[in-house]
């Protein structure tokens, strides 16, 4: 885990398997791994304002919009480990 407590994830879907579910699921499973760690306090993740699609699934996965993103133009947003929804806590929670 990093040493600030916070990590990162990313994902991406070939535009043939979009709109199946997969995302979430990547999504879903990065958080679980993530906070199985236990010196993890927060995952971030960031997108453009033009992948709609990408803001949903942060958002059904409990991530919520926060300013500090890496570059303008990006959305940032995180989820804290006492904000996640228990599914995605892991059993390292």
């Amino acid at each position: 885990p990093p040493e600030s407590g916070t990590t990162e994830i990313g994902y991406s879907v070939l535009r043939a398997y979009q709109g199946l579910g997969y995302a979430t699921e990547a999504a879903t499973a990065l958080v679980q791994t993530a906070f199985q760690e236990p010196g993890v306090r927060r995952v971030v993740a960031e997108t453009l304002p033009t992948l709609g699609a990408s803001m949903r699934v942060l958002e059904k996965c409990g991530f919520r919009r926060v300013s500090g993103a890496s570059a303008p133009g990006i959305i940032r947003y995180e989820l804290a480990r006492g904000r996640a929804p228990t599914a995605l806590l892991g059993a390292g929670a």
